[in-house]
C-alpha cells in the first residue's frame, strides 16, 4: 500500500513514524508532501521517506492520502486535490472540518475523518474516527 501524507507536520510525524515502526508500511511506500523544506529535509533524513512538495504528484502515486495540514491552507488543498481518482482513500485529522464538507470538496471521494489527540506524539493515543459513503469494513 503506497501512503501520502499532504503536510508534514509534527502529528503527520507521530503518524508516519508509528505505521512505519509497526510495520504497516514500509518507509520507501510512504511520500510526503510539504511546503517546508525544513521539514522535508527532516522527515526524508529521519524516516527514509520520499518527500517532495508537489501534493497532486504525491496523491496520484497512493493508495490512500492522509490530509494533515492546517485549517486555514485545508480548502486550498482540496481544491488542489479534487480531480484524484475516486477509488482512493483520503484520510482527514485536520480539526474543525467536517466530513460531508471534505468528501464534497473532494469530488465525492471516499473520506476518513480522524481526531487523534496530542498523546499520538508518544504513540499512546486513541483516535476516534467517522467515514463517508462507500469506505468498506476493510478499508
Amino acid at each position: 500500500m503506497k501512503i501520502a501524507f499532504i503536510g508534514g507536520g509534527k502529528m503527520a510525524e507521530a503518524i508516519l513514524a508509528a505505521i512505519i515502526h509497526n510495520r504497516a508500511a514500509e518507509a520507501g511506500d510512504i511520500s510526503v508532501s510539504d511546503i517546508s523544506d525544513e521539514r522535508r529535509g527532516h522527515l526524508a533524513s529521519t524516516y527514509g521517506v520520499g518527500v517532495g512538495d508537489d501534493n497532486v504528484s504525491a496523491a496520484s502515486s497512493s493508495d490512500v492520502v492522509i490530509l494533515a495540514v492546517k485549517p486555514q491552507q485545508f480548502d486550498e488543498v482540496l481544491a488542489e486535490l479534487a480531480g484524484e481518482e475516486q477509488d482512493k482513500l483520503f484520510v482527514s485529522i485536520a480539526a474543525g472540518k467536517k466530513l460531508e464538507g471534505i468528501a464534497a470538496g473532494l469530488g465525492g471521494a471516499k473520506v476518513v475523518r480522524v481526531m487523534p489527540n496530542i498523546a499520538a506524539l508518544a504513540s499512546a493515543s486513541m483516535n476516534v474516527f467517522c467515514v463517508s459513503d462507500g469506505v468498506s469494513d476493510a478499508e
